[in-house]
């Protein structure tokens, strides 16, 4: 009886062993993580040796800790005092750096509304985070000097954002521009007040059209990669739909948004092999990224590949994911495309909240993998071909017709 009872007391120190090791395992990989993330991202060290040495010293202050008041009910206390609280600390910290760089960068509201302090605040932002900065004429001091104080006097808001309209005017940079709220109109960073084309659909039909055209080649026009399409489940139905076609026409003429991660599911449905086209580098880092100070634009294939050829139908309002789904499959050598230069708008956006409205420019340089600069630019097309795509397919639609002949002597 008495050596049951000694089996049963070793099993349970044995087991009480075991769950203090993993306890304490489990908080030092907890810890060691918000102290890399910590160093890595607020503290913009970086991948390297400060990030993973902060990491592992705070893992193991947090574990050595937890290991102690596991041992009585004083270091049970002593613990509460000297990490618990400590850790509480830390917590607060990160989500007050969090908050501090998210304010920064014009995603939340600002304390004070007056124009003056909201200008600054705007051209703090510009100057940390827009990559073209250098290339400003006149210089982007100039500017702000010359601005500041007419943006300070602003007697309301529209007031106020037809200044700043005004002076991001001077950019010549057709990814920088103001939109007043309650309206649909943007005062284009191209000409101060001119309502520039609409950046993207926030909902409704990605696919505006599938069918198979009297030649037998399949047709599908896209309008938007915008985040609430969900593009790449419409983009399947209607691929599958068609059939075993075998050639295939993708018309992105006017299609845009800003969902780059759809434009990658649905290019994923065209090639063989995964392969990177291109990134995107960030002055410095934003919460809104990951903290990151490069993206790699990669497409992996997905679902049943359609491995027929294929031709893509741009022109020059064809935006942003809609430019990169082009360039990804002309630099993957699985289509042609056709039409007329892409709007050269490949930049992350980012929006600073201002009275009245908002500014949107971009954060991040995108760098294509192969060829030349596109930013700006725009995409060029394989085979030049203006025209303006229709309401419905038709002979009509030169760039179409052009797609469809250069298809049938290829298959």
């Amino acid at each position: 009886m008495a050596s049951r009872e000694l089996q049963r007391l070793g099993s349970a120190v044995k087991y009480g062993a075991v769950r203090r090791r993993m306890r304490t395992l489990l908080w030092f990989v907890m810890w060691a993580v918000v102290g890399f993330a910590v160093v890595y991202g607020p503290l913009d060290k970086g991948l390297g040796p400060m990030s993973i040495a902060g990491g592992v010293a705070l893992g193991a202050l947090m574990a050595l800790g937890v290991h102690r008041s596991m041992v009585s009910r004083r270091t049970r206390r002593q613990w509460q005092v000297r990490f618990v609280w400590p850790a509480r600390l830390v917590m607060t910290y990160l989500v007050l750096i969090v908050l501090l760089q998210l304010h920064a960068t014009g995603a939340l509201p600002a304390v004070r509304r007056n124009y003056g302090y909201q200008f600054e605040r705007l051209a703090v932002a510009i100057s940390a985070h827009y990559p073209a900065l250098h290339e400003l004429d006149p210089d982007w001091e100039t500017l702000r000097a010359t601005y500041g104080p007419r943006a300070a006097q602003a007697s309301n808001e529209e007031e106020f954002l037809e200044i700043v309209a005004e002076m991001l005017s001077r950019f010549h940079d057709r990814q920088v521009y103001v939109v007043a709220h309650g309206t649909e109109a943007e005062r284009s960073a191209t000409r101060a007040g001119e309502p520039a084309a609409a950046q993207g659909a926030a909902g409704g039909r990605a696919v505006l059209r599938a069918e198979v055209l009297p030649s037998g080649i399949g047709y599908i026009a896209l309008s938007s990669f915008g985040s609430g399409t969900d593009a790449a489940k419409q983009f399947d139905e209607a691929l599958d739909g068609l059939g075993d076609v075998p050639g295939l026409i993708i018309d992105v003429r006017g299609s845009n948004g800003t969902s780059f991660d759809q434009a990658h599911r649905v290019a994923g449905r065209l090639v063989a092999e995964p392969f990177t086209y291109g990134t995107v580098e960030f002055r410095h880092r934003l919460p809104h990224f990951g903290w990151v100070r490069r993206l790699t634009y990669t497409v992996v294939p997905r679902g049943d590949v359609y491995l027929g050829p294929i031709v893509v139908l741009v022109d020059g309002n064809t935006r942003r994911a809609a430019e990169a789904f082009a360039l990804a499959l002309k630099t993957s050598g699985r289509a042609t495309v056709i039409g007329t230069p892409t709007a050269g708008l490949f930049g992350l956006p980012l929006t600073f909240r201002l009275p009245g409205g908002a500014v949107h420019f971009p954060v991040g340089r995108f760098k294509p993998a192969v060829g030349g600069e596109v930013e700006g630019a725009g995409l060029l097309p394989d085979m030049a071909v203006a025209g303006e795509a229709g309401e419905t397919v038709s002979d009509e639609d030169v760039v179409l017709v052009a797609a469809i002949d250069y298809l049938i002597q290829r298959i």
